[in-house]
């Protein structure tokens, strides 16, 4: 038999944080996390769970500097490689 394996801790706060805020952000375009209901703070919306359960309140937290664009480039935006270069990889 395999060897068992010890208790895992909870997660930290921090790690606990940045994936249910990656969660949120992925979540309109990962099928894999529309299991899940939303919820709102807003206290006029029906919520899908009870008011006693501690909710997630999503952060968006910018750290770079203040320069921080409204568009990033996700296309062509990697070094062009020359074709040497690309059959030395081939």
């Amino acid at each position: 038999p395999p060897p068992r394996l010890q208790a895992l801790e909870e997660p930290s706060d921090s790690i606990r944080e940045t994936i249910l805020n990656c969660i949120y952000a992925h979540k309109n375009h990962w099928r894999c996390y529309q299991f899940q209901p939303k919820y709102s703070v807003d206290t006029t919306v029906a919520n899908v769970c009870d008011g006693e359960k501690e909710k997630h309140t999503v952060t968006v937290l910018w750290e770079g500097d203040e320069l921080r664009s409204d568009v990033f480039a996700t296309r062509d935006c990697y070094p062009v490689q020359s074709d040497e270069t690309i059959r030395l990889f081939e």
